[in-house]
């Protein structure tokens, strides 16, 4: 395996993977390329960030690959870590990750309120109804269409 971004040999069976070509065909990616992604996306450092942004952007224009697929995932990991770097220059990037590895509070607008909890009651309810009498009816109408095939057996044989 070669890795998509520099080029280098892979020895590594377990190798990441940094996209998916149009027929499944996975692009991998080496230790090196991978680590320097996770400080791109992960920290919080800007020189770190910026080395590590660097060395991708040279490294893909260097190696001047055809593969379209490894290029623009790349490219789009660039972009958002761009972003996110203007965001922790300017003192506005907030982690979205607690820092003890808890989940974060869902958002007011997002939880669920006594009244929702109450009509999800009231249409589980209204579809129990609904499903015994359906029930009942498909019961009713086999019955009657054996009933109707056997009188039409009697009828018919005899």
């Amino acid at each position: 395996m070669i890795c998509a971004i520099c080029r280098c040999e892979i020895d590594n069976e377990t190798a990441p993977i940094i996209a998916m070509g149009g027929f499944g065909q996975p692009r991998y990616i080496c230790d090196g390329c991978a680590k320097r992604i996770d400080v791109m996306n992960e920290s919080l450092d800007s020189e770190e960030i910026r080395a590590a942004m660097s060395y991708l952007a040279e490294t893909m224009s260097n190696n001047a690959s055809d593969d379209m697929v490894a290029h623009n995932a790349v490219k789009v990991m660039l972009i958002e870590a761009g972003d996110r770097l203007k965001k922790i220059e300017d003192g506005s990037y907030i982690e979205e990750e607690a820092s003890d590895g808890e989940l974060l509070e869902i958002p007011e607008e997002l939880v669920e309120t006594e009244e929702d909890i109450e009509l999800d009651r009231q249409d589980k309810i209204k579809l129990e109804k609904f499903d015994k009498v359906f029930n009942w009816i498909s019961i009713g109408l086999i019955s009657a269409v054996v009933i109707a095939a056997i009188i039409y057996f009697i009828i018919r044989f005899t």
